[in-house]
Order: C-alpha cells, then sequence, then structure tokens
C-alpha cells in the first residue's frame, strides 16, 4: 500500500525529474511527467522478446481493451520495436489524483501489468517450435 507522503514525494520528484522509477508488487513502474506536468504516465514492462516479438504475441498485444469490462482504469499497451519490449502504460490528470484513489490505481495498474505478462508469456510459448530428436 502506498501512503500518502510516497504521493507526495513522487510528485515533488517528478517536478523536478522527467521520470521517477520504483517498484510496487511484481511491477517495475517508471513515472512520467506528461503536458508540462499536468498528467502523470505510469508505464511497466509486460514483455521482453530478447531480439523479436512474435507474431502470436504481438496479434495479442493489439487487441484493444481485453480487460476493460474488469477494470477501472483504461490502460494501453505501447511496443517498442527497437528495445523488442512491450509496456502498459496508464495516464492521468495530475489533479485527479489523491491518495486513495493513487494508491486504488496502482494496485489495479499492478494486476492488470501481471495479467499481461500472463498472456503475452503465454502467447510467446505458443509461437515456439519443437523439434524432436531420436535418442
Amino acid at each position: 500500500m502506498l501512503l500518502e507522503k510516497d504521493l507526495k514525494r513522487l510528485l515533488d520528484k517528478l517536478s523536478h525529474d522527467s521520470f521517477v522509477e520504483f517498484s510496487f508488487g511484481s511491477s517495475d513502474l517508471t513515472f512520467h511527467n506528461v503536458d508540462h506536468a499536468s498528467k502523470i504516465m505510469v508505464s511497466t514492462p509486460v514483455y521482453f522478446g530478447g531480439n523479436f516479438i512474435p507474431s502470436s504475441v504481438r496479434k495479442c498485444a493489439t487487441q484493444k481493451n481485453l480487460f476493460k469490462n474488469y477494470s477501472q482504469i483504461n490502460t494501453s499497451l505501447s511496443i517498442d520495436e527497437d528495445q523488442f519490449r512491450i509496456s502498459l502504460r496508464y495516464l492521468d490528470d495530475v489533479e485527479n489524483l489523491n491518495h486513495r484513489n493513487f494508491n486504488d490505481i496502482i494496485e489495479e495498474f499492478s494486476l492488470i501489468a501481471d495479467k499481461w505478462r500472463s498472456i503475452l508469456d503465454e502467447n510467446d510459448k505458443n509461437d515456439l517450435v519443437y523439434i524432436h530428436t531420436k535418442s
């Protein structure tokens, strides 16, 4: 659980830096200033492809609003072609954040990230080619 002082410290750091990183649960979260610090974007990696993003992973990642019916927050996936990485993102106005909803948002964001990691990992396994060898 995040405390009110954590939110204040985060917003203070963002007023000086363009981004702040910290861990929450199983997620490494990055907070970015957007639109001259009027908005905050939270992102976390949900898939690392090594040197390649398989087609089934890419196709799954392009599905819009997979968790829309189960989530109170609107998230999106971003594919970084240069890093072969897929990240989950959430964007909101800073003025909408207070201690209570910030904590709820971060908890839900982390849960959604864990679900995406599992789904994308399962899709990654579907693209594996199995080679049978004679013993």
